[in-house]
């Protein structure tokens, strides 16, 4: 599991990249709009979809991977 979410978290940034475009910059364009606010929501917004999803992800916490053998 512990490879799964990383590969998850990239493939749904890529995926939040490719469609937050449009929406970056009609916020941009907005009356008082700035391509840096834009920016920074889109980021704040994806942050947060990012903790969520380590939060409630089923790898135990604290625990200690070893090799043996």
């Amino acid at each position: 599991m512990r490879a799964t979410l990383p590969g998850f978290i990239y493939q749904a940034g890529n995926l939040a990249a490719s469609h937050g475009g449009p929406y970056q910059a009609r916020i941009a364009e907005a009356p008082g709009g700035s391509y840096g606010y834009a920016l920074a929501l889109f980021a704040g917004v994806v942050a947060v979809c990012i903790i969520v999803v380590i939060r409630f992800s089923p790898e135990r916490r604290g625990q200690v991977m070893t090799v043996l053998g």
